[in-house]
């Protein structure tokens, strides 16, 4: 159950991440001429936390394994897959990789208040705000 849970809140957090990057991407072309420098260290800020979660959820981590979202991914469809009672290596696997996204939810509950000051930001300068998923 741990599994599919962090599964479901996987997909949509990812789908956030990258339409977020998207729209934080283009916002440096769009600033009006002038000195609008805490808008421009707020979208440095966002894109390259962005950018470090995603990496966090999807890349390889050191130690050779799976990303966290493959090794969801993969533990979902194998115990999705059977009618056996899982192993004790499956259920810590399963524990493991649900620790690790527990690890890394704060990270995004943190950027979401940064995106939230961004979008204050924006609105002050009459900009379009970013938007995103609430999960």
């Amino acid at each position: 159950m741990l599994c599919y849970h962090d599964e479901q809140k996987m997909i949509p957090l990812l789908q956030n991440i990258s339409s977020l990057q998207a729209q934080v991407k283009v916002l440096p072309d769009k600033i009006k001429p002038g000195n609008h420098d805490s808008l421009r260290n707020q979208i440095d800020t966002c894109y390259f936390k962005l950018g470090i979660l995603n990496l966090q959820l999807t890349g390889s981590i050191p130690e050779g394994h799976a990303s966290l979202n493959d090794e969801l991914q993969g533990l979902f469809g194998m115990l999705e897959g059977t009618d056996v009672q899982p192993t004790s290596q499956c259920i810590a696997q399963v524990n493991s990789a649900h620790a690790r996204f527990e690890k890394q939810w704060p990270n995004w509950e943190t950027l979401q208040k940064e995106l939230k000051q961004l979008n204050t930001l924006l609105k002050a300068q009459g900009m379009n705000e970013v938007k995103w998923q609430q999960l």
